[in-house]
């Protein structure tokens, strides 16, 4: 996969998809922690972790990768991008 995507990726999606997808392993590890001390979380907390366990940042990351865009670190800390990038998380785990 590295070889053949990561590596002809360009830089920033690269990056970001390498960023997101140890998140999300950091994200997995802390679900199963709660679950084995059976933890329930508040809605914010859920919601957050929820966003993260998902992996639709990586599959974001790959949608970039496959439209050969690569969107600068200004574009993902907008306040208006992260808004509609974080709604469409949300109505993918939400309906997950």
């Amino acid at each position: 996969f590295y070889v053949n995507h990561i590596q002809k990726g360009r830089p920033n999606v690269a990056r970001h998809f390498i960023e997101n997808f140890y998140k999300y392993t950091e994200v997995v590890e802390t679900e199963a922690k709660l679950r084995e001390k059976n933890e329930v979380l508040d809605i914010p907390d859920y919601v957050a972790l929820r966003r993260e366990i998902s992996a639709v940042r990586t599959c974001f990351d790959l949608v970039e990768y496959c439209l050969d865009l690569d969107l600068p670190d200004y574009v993902h800390k907008d306040p208006i991008f992260v808004c509609g990038y974080n709604a469409a998380m949300d109505l993918v785990f939400w309906v997950n």
